[in-house]
């Protein structure tokens, strides 16, 4: 039987002409994408170990759009440690109102910002 699409990807990514349900495989990834539930938290994370800046920041977009406009104090916090986090770290931020997916920020990232 054939490799599933996900299994042909990992194979692709890792350099390798097949993989395995089961194995561990070490992939190139195209994008990293973020969002604004998880990555404020991530941001907290990556600082408490040092990391600042993404080996490739290119890679990297976060999408603030699941709580925007922020609703809440908590909310706009959120949105103000992406921005910052985003602005040092040289990476992508879109920002796109509630009911748009982010699936269009990881095609293109058409819709994207340098920092704040």
């Amino acid at each position: 039987m054939g490799m599933t699409m996900a299994e042909k990807i990992l194979a692709s990514h890792s350099g390798r002409t097949s993989v395995s349900p089961g194995e561990y495989v070490t992939a190139e990834t195209d994008v990293m994408m973020g969002n604004d539930i998880t990555f404020p938290a991530a941001c907290r994370n990556l600082t408490d170990i040092g990391l600042t800046r993404f080996a490739d920041a290119d890679k990297v977009v976060v999408c603030i759009d699941h709580r925007i406009p922020a609703m809440t104090a908590a909310d706009a916090e959120s949105h103000k440690v992406i921005r910052d986090y985003v602005a040092s770290s040289g990476s992508s931020i879109s920002m796109m109102p509630a009911s748009v997916s982010s699936t269009p920020c990881c095609r293109k990232k058409a819709t994207r910002f340098r920092g704040n």
